[in-house]
């Protein structure tokens, strides 16, 4: 026998709301005659780009790379201090 549980939902709980973010991208794909005219398709986008957008790529990249989020690296002592090591 199966023994079916019902609890009282508020009105408020029974409201679906719609997501803060969009899942919608724009993803395109485009297809080159060259190798020469889709680096200069990259380039135009990059030269597009805000600095401040690349710095923010940057810093995701180098992020991802070393395996450290943003909190990780808030957590961590801040000396003020820059260190340059001659090698």
């Amino acid at each position: 026998m199966v023994k079916k549980i019902y609890k009282n939902i508020s009105e408020n709980q029974q409201k679906v709301s719609e997501p803060l973010v969009s899942y919608q991208t724009k993803c395109t794909i485009k297809i080159f005659k060259s190798f020469e005219e889709a680096k200069q398709d990259e380039l135009d986008f990059i030269i597009k780009q805000s600095p401040i957008e690349r710095l923010r790529q940057t810093v995701n990249l180098i992020l991802k790379v070393y395996k450290v989020n943003r909190e990780e690296l808030k957590a961590r002592n801040n000396f003020k201090k820059i260190k340059i090591i001659k090698g």
